[in-house]
C-alpha cells in the first residue's frame, strides 16, 4: 500500500510532501494494541478507534517545497 501526507501553506508558497509504500497488515495481538492505544495521537476525524493498521514501510520519499525567488 501507499500512504501519503502533504501540507502547503499558499501564502508562505511553501509545502511538503512525504510517501511511505510497503505492506499494511491489521492489528489482532492484544498486547500491540495496548502499546498503540497508549501512543501520543491525536486523531483529526470523529469515530471510535477499536481497530488498527500498522504499515511496515519499505520505500520513503519526501519533499520540501519552498518560495523561489525570480531575479
Amino acid at each position: 500500500m501507499a500512504f501519503e501526507a502533504d501540507e502547503f501553506d499558499p501564502g508562505m508558497r511553501t509545502g511538503w510532501s512525504v510517501t511511505a509504500v510497503g505492506h499494511a497488515r491489521a492489528v489482532t495481538d492484544p498486547a500491540e494494541i495496548v502499546r498503540l492505544t497508549e501512543l501520543p495521537l491525536s486523531p483529526w476525524a470523529p469515530g471510535s478507534r477499536d481497530h488498527y493498521i500498522v504499515v511496515d514501510a519499505e520505500q520513503m520519499s519526501g519533499r520540501r517545497i519552498t518560495e523561489t525567488r525570480s531575479a
